[in-house]
């Protein structure tokens, strides 16, 4: 692992990194070879970044992008991510999976985050397709990008600050918490170096013993709100469905008034207490 910390600004997209001294960490991680984690200010979106340095030639297979915050970050469908300096913002190029997997990308880097949390003693759940929560709030986003045959991972954790209620789309999210006091003093970037390092080996193992059924049926009792009452957002509107399971390539299975329905497109969201089933 390499940790690259940027001198001079790029383009108009992110500024150099001026945060604390990185020689510690380096003397702990940085082996002078293999991915390299991109270390910036205040950016765009550490997706944009991620792709300028694509253009260049500079972004291999398992490099990262790390900043301190950003000024456009994004989420699904768009939607402006709240990115104050404290938390934590990558983009992360993954490589093209096997076509029986390219649909489990959003669910293969929740469960590889879930799985590194899990072993520092935090229970997260996924929230299908690409968030994850810990007791019910949302404290972290996913967002997968493929372009020209490229695949990008942004990923964004909050690990010291969460939006207020008020700051968020009521009509469309979930609460936010956050991690703060259940991590070590390790910072974000050592939290990142950490994450990468271990959900890289995860991947290559599971690809190599895995079948996406198989892995499907470990992730199902990961799942938030499973066997649960929940509000579907989707192109047909909003109705209640219950949550009963995966489909081997990722979609989410309902059962809508004793239907099975398969959902690709769109989110669900917990019911309001005192919601009529």
């Amino acid at each position: 692992m390499r940790i690259l910390a940027a001198q001079t600004a790029l383009k108009d997209m992110a500024t150099p990194y001026e945060g604390h001294d990185l020689q510690g960490l380096c003397s702990r991680v940085d082996t002078g070879q293999g991915e390299a984690i991109h270390v910036f200010g205040a950016c765009s979106s550490t997706l944009d970044v991620a792709w300028e340095l694509i253009q260049s030639g500079t972004f291999a297979i398992w490099d990262s992008v790390v900043a301190s915050s950003q000024w456009a970050g994004r989420g699904q469908t768009r939607r402006r991510w709240l990115s104050p300096a404290g938390n934590l913002y990558a983009a992360w190029r993954w490589p093209v999976p096997p076509q029986a997997w390219n649909t489990l990308v959003p669910l293969m880097v929740g469960w590889g985050i879930r799985d590194f949390f899990h072993r520092l003693g935090i229970e997260l759940r996924i929230k299908w397709p690409n968030d994850l929560l810990l007791e019910g709030r949302k404290v972290g986003g996913i967002l997968v990008e493929e372009r020209k045959g490229a695949l990008v991972v942004g990923v964004g954790l909050n690990v010291t600050w969460s939006p207020d209620p008020g700051e968020m789309r009521a009509e469309s999210s979930i609460t936010a918490g956050n991690l703060s006091g259940l991590l070590s003093d390790a910072n974000s970037l050592e939290l990142w170096a950490q994450l990468v390092s271990r959900v890289r080996f995860w991947y290559e193992k599971t690809l190599a013993s895995c079948t996406p059924a198989e892995f499907v049926s470990l992730l199902e009792p990961c799942l938030a709100f499973m066997y649960h009452h929940v509000q579907v957002v989707s192109g047909d509107g909003r109705h209640l469905a219950r949550v009963i399971g995966l489909q081997e390539d990722g979609g989410l299975v309902l059962d809508r008034q004793g239907q099975r329905d398969i959902l690709y497109s769109g989110s669900i969201l917990p019911l309001d207490e005192g919601q009529p089933l």
